[in-house]
């Protein structure tokens, strides 16, 4: 039996078949492990023609200050939690990727409002697009898909030639991603040891 509390990464990429898969599901359910969640692993190539198409007209977007962090991280966890006044846990979750020393906040407007916020967070040439989110009054009306541009092409302008992203599997979120480029790389699950 695994520690209370111990995480187990496993991926499933394009070359496990589905009994491979399966089978090692269960070995790790057999040993006191049970599956938490999937993510989906999705990745773009950050090419030199990296621009952003036109973006809806009553988006801004802006990228945020030191002074923006506590708008930032509420804006962006009521995108996450779908309630007005987030959860302290995803608060203190967000706070550290406000603060990353690698990272760049953005916010998108609307209405003079924050309608939603994201980030990214670069390592040797390769930038995570992360903790973007849309407040739900301001969905399905190209708040995502005008910060993913952004993003994307900041990352480019700042050296990278990759980026990646990592989305509930078949979530709207996924799907957006999709659309301004990013494919599926590899799904993961998380397991806790029981």
């Amino acid at each position: 039996m695994p520690a209370p509390n111990v995480r187990c990464i496993l991926t499933f990429q394009s070359g496990l078949n589905a009994w491979q898969e399966a089978t090692q599901s269960i070995l790790l359910t057999l040993g006191g492990y049970r599956l938490e969640q999937f993510y989906s692993v999705l990745v773009r190539a950050l090419t030199e023609d990296v621009v952003p198409v036109s973006l809806p007209v009553e988006v801004r977007i802006s990228q945020a200050d030191l002074k923006d962090a506590e708008l930032w991280i509420h804006t962006v966890a009521q995108g996450f939690g779908d309630e007005e006044i987030p959860a302290q846990e995803t608060l203190d979750i967000l706070a550290p990727n406000f603060y990353s020393t690698h990272g760049t906040c953005f916010f998108a407007w609307m209405d003079g409002q924050p309608a939603g916020g994201g980030a990214i967070y670069i390592h040797e040439g390769v930038a995570e697009l992360g903790s973007t989110s849309t407040r739900p009054a301001f969905r399905r009306r190209g708040v995502q898909t005008a910060l993913l541009q952004v993003q994307s092409v900041a990352a480019r302008e700042q050296g990278c030639d990759l980026a990646l992203t990592v989305t509930s599997p078949g979530s709207d979120s996924q799907r957006n991603m999709e659309r301004v480029g990013f494919r599926l790389a590899y799904t993961k699950a998380i397991l806790v040891g029981a």
